[in-house]
């Protein structure tokens, strides 16, 4: 398993990294898986992103910031 950052792709298909994603929840307060596939375009083709995506949301839903990923 490789190590998360903000810096490694979260969606290999549209080369999203996790840093595009988690500034696109914060900045714009997204919620839902729904609303980052919009937003950022993560997630809409293959889906395998999508679990990390929700675990992302958990985490700033719960919280209100994302620290797992640095």
């Amino acid at each position: 398993m490789f190590e998360k950052t903000a810096k490694s792709t979260l969606c290999f298909c549209k080369n999203i990294k996790y840093g595009e994603v988690i500034k696109a929840i914060k900045e714009k307060d997204l919620k839902t898986l729904e609303e980052v596939m919009h937003c950022t375009k993560a997630g809409i083709t293959c889906w395998s992103c999508r679990g990390d995506i929700k675990d992302l949301l958990e985490e700033y839903n719960k919280t209100g910031k994302i620290t797992s990923i640095e």
